[in-house]
């Protein structure tokens, strides 16, 4: 685990040893819930994971942009995008969490 970061390899050796599992147990879990909730996104469900993490998919129309190297006006198409709510347990995990330098 780096100082600032978490990534999945982390996540999985801590399922390894708060749950137990093997290498691969632990590998095939993560894919499991990412598959689960990568299907619901893709079929246009939202995912609530209950005082955790909240994704919603959503349509954003076409709007008008400006190149900022040309300052040239362009279209930017209309796409599904993905927002993401967090929980209020979430914030207030790092709420007292010192000011970075």
């Amino acid at each position: 685990m780096s100082d600032n970061t978490i990534n999945r390899s982390d996540i999985e050796q801590s399922l390894r040893d708060q749950l137990g599992l093997t290498k691969d147990q632990a590998k095939k879990a993560i894919i499991a819930i990412e598959a689960v909730i990568l299907n619901g996104l893709s079929k246009g469900k939202t995912v609530n994971w209950i005082e955790f993490l909240k994704l919603e998919p959503v349509y954003k129309g076409s709007r008008p942009a400006r190149n900022p190297k040309t300052g040239e006006e362009i279209q930017i198409p209309a796409q599904w995008r993905v927002k993401a709510h967090v929980a209020p347990a979430l914030d207030k995990v790092v709420k007292d969490l010192p000011k970075p330098n």
